[in-house]
């Protein structure tokens, strides 16, 4: 700093222009972080529904598998069936990303005309997120129940 006539004179950068400029900086830094755990949330999200669709598709390819080899199995007798826990890993680490409770209900097709008899079965599978002690874990956001439907019939009359 130089005196000149009295009032003194910033060669660089003053103080207060340093404390805006940290300010802003810290600001800043403080919404991206906001943006990264937002992220972060998201696709939290994303994982949970995407491995949830998937135990529900691989119960379901079961149920369809078993209905083509036995139709009459007690697996596909009208009712609910299961609880049936299943734990999706990180193939990479082998930790644990998500633990579900699969349950699935079948029903028999109801055919309007008098006297027919439809050889098909309403099989609706129910995939709900649960904790380690088997305790249901739905929270807004992040994990949601998920059920998928299909109609499976054994073969031709």
């Amino acid at each position: 700093m130089e005196e000149s006539g009295g009032g003194t004179r910033c060669g660089g950068f003053c103080l207060a222009e340093l404390l805006l400029a940290l300010g802003l900086l810290t600001f800043g830094l403080l919404a991206v972080g906001q943006l990264l755990a937002v992220t972060a949330a998201l696709g939290s999200l994303d994982r949970s529904q995407g491995t949830a669709a998937i135990a529900a598709r691989t119960t379901m390819e079961s149920l369809t598998d078993l209905c083509g080899r036995t139709p009459s199995d007690a697996e596909l007798a009208p009712g609910s069936h299961g609880p049936r826990t299943v734990e999706i890993r990180d193939p990479w680490s082998g930790t644990l990303l998500n633990r579900y409770r699969i349950t699935w209900e079948v029903d028999a097709v109801g055919d309007p005309r008098p006297g027919k008899r439809v050889r098909a079965k309403t099989v609706t599978v129910h995939v709900v997120p649960v904790g380690v002690g088997g305790e249901v874990n739905i929270r807004p956001m992040f994990n949601q129940s998920l059920d998928l439907a299909t109609v499976l019939a054994s073969g031709t009359p």
